[in-house]
């Protein structure tokens, strides 16, 4: 039989998509695409195929079309590989594929996005969880939380956002995180009998955890809207962080002692702006903020505590999924995740 040329780098890379697809998969599929292809010329021993060491398939019984395919196969496979080449085919084929040298065969695209994904995920999934916590806890109000039930949610939802991994920058890993946080906030709901919610605010709590853990895992801040903080809400947040350790006692307004509203009042008043004394007057005298509109220095309204719109406790959001507040009496301020559900003001 004479021999056949092996097929150009061009040629090769206009196969490569339908043949293999991308990745380890198509990687595992060479032998079994292989045992295929020797099936075109007849197979078995009958027509001179044989088997050698490690099971591999000899090409004396293949046609020429299936021997061609084998060539473009055992290049793709030396592409795909690892580490560097010194076969200039397999050099220009990469070129041609767009696979890096190095890395395991990824694209550079792929490489970055491991990097991103190795640096970013433990904030990401550790912010996640603290929100997570905080919503159940919300939820279930007076009642005991189960928590063995919350820590196998918590460990459910970890698992299934690990599996998206790096998918999770693209548009369709977007729309799984958003179907994984939505199954967790009604499994949620289910675990405390939860009946003090209702489905616009679960919507907005679902879309907010969304939002924060693809920002988180992209090594960025939640998206704050356009206009970002003012010079006075950024002194507020730096008063506000200052004040972290003092102790809350009911009524106290600075500047050593807080009651979480106080602690508002104070730390707006050091940034020049004079805002209303209770949570409830902050809420109802002050502009109301959109969650997509969020920004540092805003007045927080966990849902928890709204009251049908006479908020009972009011904190300041700061950035990245955080706030400062003044908690409750025998507690201190002290810095905790952005409420899952909640309302919020502007002074600023």
């Amino acid at each position: 039989m004479p021999a056949i040329p092996l097929p150009d780098a061009e040629t090769i890379a206009q196969w490569a998509p339908t043949a293999l697809g991308v990745g380890t998969m198509a990687m595992a599929a060479l032998p079994m695409i292989g045992q295929a292809l020797a099936g075109l010329a007849g197979g078995g021993a009958g027509n001179g195929n044989s088997t050698g060491a490690a099971g591999q398939i000899s090409n004396s019984g293949l046609t020429p079309e299936a021997q061609r395919a084998m060539q473009v196969l055992k290049l793709l496979a030396a592409a795909y590989g690892d580490g560097p080449t010194d076969d200039p085919r397999i050099a220009e084929l990469r070129k041609e594929l767009g696979i890096s040298e190095t890395g395991g065969g990824k694209t550079a695209d792929a490489i970055k996005a491991d990097e991103l994904w190795k640096n970013n995920a433990a904030n990401a999934f550790n912010t996640l969880d603290n929100q997570l916590v905080n919503y159940i806890t919300r939820l279930a109000g007076n009642n005991q939380v189960d928590k063995e039930a919350m820590n196998k949610l918590i460990r459910e939802v970890n698992v299934a956002l690990a599996e998206v991994g790096t998918q999770a920058y693209t548009k369709a890993g977007h729309e799984r995180v958003h179907q994984i946080l939505t199954a967790a906030l009604q499994k949620a709901h289910t675990i405390v009998s939860a009946t003090n919610g209702n489905a616009s605010e679960t919507a907005a709590a679902i879309n907010q955890l969304s939002n924060q853990y693809l920002h988180n895992i992209a090594g960025q801040q939640a998206q704050q809207g356009a206009a970002g903080a003012t010079p006075a809400a950024d002194r507020a947040v730096a008063v506000a962080k200052s004040k972290i350790g003092r102790p809350y006692v009911w009524a106290a307004e600075g500047p050593d002692e807080f009651d979480c509203s106080g602690l508002m009042q104070y730390s707006a008043g050091q940034a020049g702006v004079k805002i209303p004394r209770t949570a409830s007057q902050q809420y109802n005298q002050l502009p109301k903020v959109a969650p997509q509109d969020l920004r540092p220095g805003d007045l927080i309204f966990p849902a928890s505590r709204f009251n049908n719109g006479d908020p009972q406790h009011v904190v300041m959001y700061i950035g990245n999924g955080r706030c400062i507040e003044a908690p409750q009496p025998g507690q201190k301020v002290h810095e905790i995740a952005l409420p899952a559900s909640y309302y919020a003001s502007r002074w600023t």
